[in-house]
């Protein structure tokens, strides 16, 4: 990769998640005119993931996984928590 930027990397992911979408498509379980089109995908919440998911799933639902929601909070509950001292 020769740029570094969120832009090159969002390309980046989408170039591979293409690349799996078509390595499925090649494979004789499904008949060639029958494309895998998920309505909704688990993901952990990374931004360039989700990114690829919406371009290359117009209308995707997006679901970020239950450990991933989980240390979110937490972890913005310890944010709170150590800027109101007087609040814990």
């Amino acid at each position: 990769m020769a740029h570094t930027d969120e832009a090159a990397f969002n390309a980046v992911i989408v170039h591979a998640l293409g690349t799996i979408e078509a390595a499925a498509q090649s494979e004789v379980l499904w008949a060639p005119d029958v494309f895998y089109t998920p309505e909704s995908v688990t993901t952990d919440g990374w931004r360039p993931v989700q990114i690829a998911w919406q371009t290359l799933v117009p209308g995707i639902d997006l679901i970020e996984c239950n450990l991933h929601g989980r240390k979110r909070v937490t972890a913005t509950l310890k944010d709170f928590a150590q800027a109101h001292p007087e609040t814990s």
